[in-house]
């Protein structure tokens, strides 16, 4: 598919039928049993279909002033990962880069593209480049599917509705069987809240990125008047990159 065509449909649409391979190929029949991990997608499914090769013990050293944290080489078909972020280290950022560079070595093939992490939320898309734009895309559909988090959610919680956030106060929150009491002062910090209870269910991925996703798919609803910012930045963990 061309480069242009790509939008986000097309895109979301790629990512669930690599994670439905992957499904199948772990057994997986329930929600439940679904653990994203996105080394072991790249070994049951992304480097079986792209024959793309991973490397995440390399120092990739700075570029500009700034930490390179991932790296994608076209002509080599080669994925690479800063052993600064990489496991054993439980760093969130080695997950949302991981799926960025898959993003490109699925979507842009070619070229050599370096990557380095700034203050911008992961899921903004504020890159004017359409290639950041469409692995960002990637990343998110790839680590987090709407589908999978919406269940997840279901299953956790033991809901079909929203959580409601009436306004500041103590909030009960059941979450597998078991009631956790938390005082809320704002929206956001509810959906902060749902997302540490579900962020176990995904591969090591940060509270925030899950309270995105809360918010983005109306897993909470604003029941007040209360102005809030859909997105609430974390510093270090978006991508922009620069062509060399």
């Amino acid at each position: 598919m061309a480069l242009r065509g790509m939008y986000k449909d097309s895109i979301k649409s790629l990512t669930l039928d690599i994670i439905q391979e992957y499904i199948r190929e772990m057994g997986w029949t329930k929600p439940e049993q679904i653990i994203i991990d996105l080394r072991e997608i790249y070994e049951i499914v992304l480097y079986p279909r792209y024959e793309c090769q991973l490397i995440t013990d390399m120092d990739l050293g700075d570029h500009e002033d700034r930490k390179v944290l991932g790296k994608f080489v076209g002509k080599d078909r080669v994925v690479l990962v800063d052993k600064s972020i990489s496991p054993p280290a439980r760093d969130a950022r080695f997950t949302f880069t991981l799926g960025h560079e898959f993003g490109h070595a699925v979507l842009h093939p070619g070229g050599h593209r370096l990557f380095r992490c700034n203050n911008r939320d992961i899921f903004s898309a504020r890159g004017i480049d359409l290639r950041e734009i469409q692995a960002n895309i990637f990343s998110e559909n790839l680590i987090m599917p709407d589908w999978i988090v919406l269940k997840k959610f279901q299953h956790s919680f033991q809901l079909s509705r929203p959580i409601r956030y009436i306004g500041p106060g103590r909030y009960c929150l059941c979450a597998h069987g078991v009631d956790r009491y938390f005082k809320i002062k704002s929206y956001a910090d509810l959906c902060h809240a749902v997302s540490g209870l579900m962020v176990r269910h995904f591969s090591n991925i940060s509270k925030q990125s899950m309270s995105y996703k809360v918010q983005n798919l109306g897993i909470v609803v604003n029941c007040t008047h209360e102005n809030y910012d859909p997105v609430v930045p974390r510093p270090g963990n978006v991508f922009e990159s620069v062509l060399v």
